[in-house]
């Protein structure tokens, strides 16, 4: 990208700093504002857009308006980089949605994406990042979330609802 758009490189190496200092300094307490979870996950939807072949659309919606929601940091960025990981193929058309929706004392967010199964012998991942996302769910939100991943026809959906009160 330097070499073919150096101010568009300049702009996405700014959105990189942004996201690394958001995961250094920002994620250490226990809940942050959604407000920002927000901002860090349309900052990681930009830049892994510049990724992806004009092949893949990504739709994602999120709220524009200030929720006043405090939530744990870093819950959904593993859902979005599964999609973004399973979910695009670089020669068949991709489409990644995304929508997170809220109201005074609950989070939803989906994800759906299609689903191209790596290798079996792909070792770029270790493929436990959902199950950690279950386990971290139980710990801080008991009794208070639903989570559900389907499978069906060629797509893959995740459900997760998070009572934050």
């Amino acid at each position: 990208m330097v070499d073919i758009s150096p101010d568009q490189a300049k702009t996405s190496i700014h959105s990189l700093s942004k996201l690394m200092r958001y995961m250094l300094y920002e994620t250490n307490m226990e809940l942050v504002p959604l407000s920002k979870e927000i901002s860090f996950m349309e900052k990681y939807v930009d830049l892994m857009k510049l990724r992806v072949s004009d092949k893949t659309k990504v739709v994602s919606s999120f709220p524009s308006a200030e929720t006043g929601i405090q939530i744990a940091p870093l819950l959904f960025i593993s859902l979005i980089e599964n999609a973004f990981k399973h979910g695009v193929s670089a020669s068949k058309e991709s489409l990644i949605n995304i929508t997170l929706t809220c109201d005074r004392n609950a989070v939803l967010f989906t994800i759906e994406n299609n689903n191209f199964p790596k290798e079996t012998d792909d070792k770029s991942g270790s493929g436990i990042g959902l199950q950690n996302l279950e386990k971290r769910l139980q710990l801080l939100y008991p009794n208070k979330f639903n989570f559900k991943t389907m499978l069906r026809d060629g797509r893959f959906s995740v459900h997760l609802e998070i009572v934050t009160t």
